[in-house]
């Protein structure tokens, strides 16, 4: 089987449990409730959902932690207390879940080979906010990932490789308004970190940082630092 075979399975038969999987050192999860996905690990992405909200500074540490003694308190799972709170909204909440399942899951995909096995009726209670996706919505948008991330694997074929801002800039790389998101890769990249350390210093995805990188080389304001493709 292959792991997009086995998701649909476990979605098809609508069941309630962890999928775990695990390579050499590597490890990943897949957290079912009903056939559904409401919450994925991966090797580049083990934090809870609450560390996951706060490192993307969708909350700060003192809400976090306000949060967690209501869930205490008043049996609530963590996405309602952020809600009942005032610190998210729902819609908020549901793109974000979608999110960071489909990166965990596009990361698990991605493995060559690997064991797995399904654990009925396993649970995260920390992780489950109520919010989950279909595992056809998960599959369609991880086609879509795997013919973007072709394309840029032709350009960046290794997170090892280091860019650096050009010295002579693209014409029109001048017009260019970069997203937060694409400015938090920019500010690391120096000439020296590699696309790997970015990656973790980040706390993105792999497919995140370098599809930034993959549009930002090819206007013309980075380049590859020579003799780093390992």
């Amino acid at each position: 089987f292959n792991l997009e075979e086995v998701l649909r399975l476990i979605g098809g038969a609508k069941k309630t449990g962890l999928l775990q999987l695990q390579r050499d050192r590597d490890e990943g999860g897949v957290y079912f409730d009903e056939g559904e996905i409401y919450f994925a690990r991966s090797n580049w992405n083990k934090s809870s959902l609450g560390v996951r909200l706060l490192r993307s500074k969708a909350i700060n540490r003192n809400q976090l932690d306000e949060a967690l003694r209501w869930v205490q308190q008043k049996g609530d799972n963590l996405g309602e207390a952020l809600v009942s709170l005032g610190y998210l909204d729902h819609a908020f909440l549901e793109k974000f879940i979608k999110k960071q399942v489909i990166n965990s899951v596009f990361d698990l995909v991605r493995w060559a080979d690997g064991e797995f096995r399904f654990i009925p009726g396993e649970v995260s209670e920390e992780d489950n906010v109520g919010v989950s996706v279909r595992v056809d919505t998960v599959l369609q948008e991880i086609r879509r990932r795997k013919k973007e991330w072709e394309r840029i694997k032709e350009k960046i074929p290794s997170l090892k490789i280091v860019f650096q801002l050009a010295e002579a800039p693209g014409e029109g790389t001048r017009d260019i308004l970069l997203k937060p998101k694409e400015w938090k890769v920019v500010r690391l990249i120096n000439g020296e970190r590699s696309l790997e350390t970015i990656v973790k210093i980040l706390g993105m995805s792999d497919f995140e940082v370098s599809k930034i990188v993959y549009g930002l080389y090819a206007v013309g304001l980075l380049e590859e630092v020579k003799g780093t493709r390992i």
